[in-house]
């Protein structure tokens, strides 16, 4: 998986945002939830890893 698969699943979730919400708001509690699931805590030795833990998480949700 590349950065490209990952602005791409992004876009795919803003496509399905409902009309009454912010596209931002989205983002920023998308964001959040990520930082805290996946990012809080963790200890990486390389940008690899970061990027495989992102990676994960991102095929976890989908």
């Amino acid at each position: 998986m590349n950065k490209y698969n990952i602005l791409v699943k992004l876009i795919n979730l803003l496509v399905r945002n409902p009309d009454y919400g912010s596209w931002l708001n989205m983002v920023e509690g998308f964001i959040s939830k990520f930082s805290k699931q996946m990012l809080n805590g963790i200890s990486v030795t390389s940008k690899e890893e970061l990027e495989n833990r992102i990676y994960q998480y991102f095929d976890e949700i989908n």
